[in-house]
């Protein structure tokens, strides 16, 4: 029987595709066309340099910001192969792995001294394996409101990212703007066939103001707009096989399981602020603070889009550096970043079917789900002519909190990760630029058998692989995991212009056990 999922509106997936194609041709020619007049330079751009990559995370923070990231304009093209593959997948929802080719570009445009305009375009296509327990995709945004079914299979994915801003000068002050647009399609081939589509608007505005000759203070504000819609397609006439609303940790709506429970859709709204302090130079201290606000419902569009539940998503993110120079040669640049999220999922509560909808007679707080990150690094730079060497040590904590109340089911996990990195780049003789880095870091978790880990209770689900998929996931989740990464890239400069290639290898190893690979292959001219 013909793979109908993929079938259904070909002439339409094509034109768009053929649409999102020119654009992205159309954007490549002018950026050739703004930077074909400016001189390519070998600087910290190209040099493995932690600091400037705090630099950047910074600058990317506030749009505004953008206008001080570089002095010079710069663009790139690339070709992408990425693949990682698990012998045990991490989570369960997320499959065992994927395989992604990606073609990207991307630039970065001074409009003369007062001016910079940006902007990236991406097409992404590939395959995620063995996705089981979610019938969506980005399960990790949506969850543990999802549909999800014990059948799974192969997601087939592509993905089409635009983003692009201005940010100019106005005096001691300047203003930015930003935005971002992400369209996802996903389908699978196998019963039950999932067909899902995703929306995805950031939009950003931005100011800062110079308060001195070295530093410049910053705010930013962000509205955030999501949609998914999620179809399912049974094949087989004779369907056994069930899908449930997740609640979490194993829990379901078990009024609406069973396999007439075919379509939902995701909504989610929310906003970000946040503040920076930026150095006007690389070095000196670099600091954000960002938090985020999100909401996000699910409906069950077979049940009269009848509202099953919402989630409330808060973040906050903050990172702290100081880069300083000890000698001509020598930089350091101590770094702290803090991550936190806060998860709470709010049920509602039916009645009896009136027609064809449900009365809505109340409603429980019934998940939760904390998480946080604290890193501390100390990256040293040592720069001698055109070669750079960094060595990075750092140590992480982490910890993860998740329960569901009406069944008293709860995991909690800590852990500890120190870690180093090292790294390298160079240019030889030929302006061929060498870089090459190595890392290592190891995790070590703890999951106390006490009142904060409960999962005893999971041989009273229904559905034995649903029980078996939390089971899998907390053992992941409480393994020490082993973390190595190797990368090499080589660029050579041909009329100003910078051809490469990049490699980068990781691999962990979790003592569940489980041994996961993942390999990024990148073409690459930068201009």
């Amino acid at each position: 029987m013909p793979d109908k999922t993929a079938a259904s509106g070909v002439p339409a997936k094509m034109k768009f595709s053929l649409n999102i194609l020119i654009v992205t041709i159309a954007s490549v020619a002018c950026s050739l066309q703004a930077t074909a007049q400016s001189t390519l330079l070998i600087t910290e751009r190209d040099a493995v340099m932690p600091g400037r990559l705090i630099y950047d995370a910074v600058c990317r923070s506030n749009a505004a910001a953008m206008v001080y990231r570089d002095s010079v304009s710069r663009s790139s093209m690339g070709l992408s192969f990425l693949y990682d593959t698990q012998s045990r997948p991490v989570l369960v929802q997320n499959g065992d792995g994927y395989r992604d080719f990606m073609v990207r570009a991307d630039s970065y445009t001074r409009l003369g001294d007062k001016s910079v305009v940006w902007g990236d375009a991406s097409f992404t296509t590939g395959k995620m394996r063995n996705v089981r327990w979610a019938d969506c995709i980005d399960y990790e945004r949506l969850a543990p409101y999802v549909l999800g079914d014990p059948a799974g299979g192969d997601l087939s994915t592509r993905e089409y990212d635009f983003s692009g801003g201005y940010a100019t000068h106005l005096g001691r002050w300047s203003v930015g703007v930003f935005g971002s647009y992400r369209a996802e399609i996903a389908s699978r081939n196998r019963d039950p066939r999932l067909r899902a589509i995703v929306s995805d608007l950031n939009i950003e505005i931005g100011l800062t103001r110079r308060v001195s000759d070295s530093y410049v203070v910053g705010a930013k504000a962000a509205l955030e707009i999501y949609r998914q819609n999620c179809d399912l397609d049974f094949y087989n006439p004779l369907n056994d096989i069930n899908t449930y609303p997740l609640t979490g940790l194993g829990t379901y709506y078990n009024r609406f399981s069973g396999n007439s429970n075919e379509a939902a859709g995701y909504q989610a709204d929310g906003g970000r602020v946040g503040v920076q302090l930026l150095s006007r130079e690389l070095k000196g201290f670099n600091c954000y603070l960002v938090y985020g606000r999100e909401r996000v419902q699910q409906r069950l569009r077979d049940y009269n889009n009848l509202t099953l539940a919402y989630l409330t998503h808060s973040s906050l993110g903050a990172l702290v550096s100081y880069r300083f120079q000890i000698n001509k040669s020598l930089r350091v640049a101590p770094v702290v970043s803090m991550d936190y999220d806060d998860r709470r999922g709010t049920e509602n509560l039916f009645g009896t079917a009136i027609g064809s909808g449900y009365e809505v007679i109340g409603e429980r707080d019934n998940y939760r789900l904390t998480r946080y990150r604290l890193s501390v690094g100390v990256p040293v730079e040592f720069t001698h002519g055109n070669s750079c060497l960094s060595v990075a040590p750092a140590v992480t904590g982490t910890g993860v909190e998740c329960k569901v109340i009406d069944v008293d089911r709860r995991v909690c996990v800590r852990g500890l990760a120190p870690g180093l990195s090292a790294g390298y780049s160079g240019l030889m003789s030929g302006s061929v630029l060498l870089k090459a880095g190595l890392s290592a870091d190891y995790s070590m978790n703890r999951a106390p058998e006490s009142r904060n880990n409960l999962l005893t209770q999971l041989s009273a689900i229904d559905d034995k692989d649903l029980a078996a998929s939390v089971a899998d996931n907390y053992e992941m989740l409480k393994a020490d995991c082993l973390r190595l990464g190797a990368e090499i890239g080589v660029g050579k400069m041909i009329s100003q212009v910078l051809y490469s290639i990049n490699i980068n290898y990781r691999y962990r190893r979790y003592e569940s056990p489980a041994d996961c690979h993942r390999l990024d292959v990148t073409l690459s001219a930068t201009f």
